[in-house]
């Protein structure tokens, strides 16, 4: 939240007409804080930024839906062999070979 204090006073000015947010109760402040992603603002706007960004995160390899999807191709999963996954920089260390 300290890294978004200018954000939230702009948000707090122009949604809540709050000219003062340094006048607010520490209650009162996080209340009205707490809700300013949902109203369009910068708050907003910083928040759809980070759930992308977690999204583009969490979608990895380790994702059933994406993993064996080719990066050209939206349809059907590719066909990998053994020797192709054990020398895959995008499998390695997800799967034990063992020895033999």
């Amino acid at each position: 939240m300290l890294d978004h204090l200018a954000d939230i006073e702009s948000d707090l000015s122009a949604i809540h007409r709050i000219e003062d947010m340094y006048a607010l109760s520490g209650p009162r402040f996080f209340r009205l804080a707490w809700r300013l992603a949902a109203y369009r603002g910068v708050m907003r706007m910083r928040a759809e930024e980070l759930a992308l960004e977690h999204q583009r995160h969490s979608s990895s390899p380790c994702d059933p839906r994406v993993a064996g999807r080719s990066d050209s191709s939206a349809g059907a999963p590719e066909r990998v062999g053994d020797e192709e996954l054990r020398h895959s920089a995008r499998f390695a260390g997800l799967i034990e070979w063992g020895r033999g």
